[in-house]
């Protein structure tokens, strides 16, 4: 049988704190989503990945594409405002199709 005080205790955050860092940012980015693309655009786009010096969004529709692309600067200032700073490299990857809890 197991014995509860014999379990290890893995603490992933203080072995990984740059990707759990990570993982709270993007949650902050959906949170503030509708302020950082605009309203319109929110509605038919998601953040799903925050890499290194790279952002994953996920939009609805081809049309949707562009209008990602055209507020590229407007992440860029905000991921800046987390804490995550963005050089000239910054990749903008964009998918299409819906994500779980894409509109939530």
């Amino acid at each position: 049988m197991n014995d509860e005080s014999e379990r290890i205790h893995i603490d992933f955050e203080r072995m990984f704190p740059e990707a759990a860092r990570r993982v709270r940012v993007l949650e902050e980015l959906k949170r503030s989503w509708f302020s950082v693309v605009g309203p319109a655009f929110a509605r038919h786009s998601r953040p799903c990945v925050l890499g290194v010096n790279t952002i994953t969004v996920s939009v609805d529709s081809d049309n949707d594409i562009m209008n990602i692309r055209n507020v590229k600067g407007n992440i860029m200032r905000a991921l800046s405002r987390y804490g995550c700073m963005t050089d000239n490299n910054f990749a903008l990857v964009i998918t299409k199709g819906r994500i779980k809890n894409f509109h939530s």
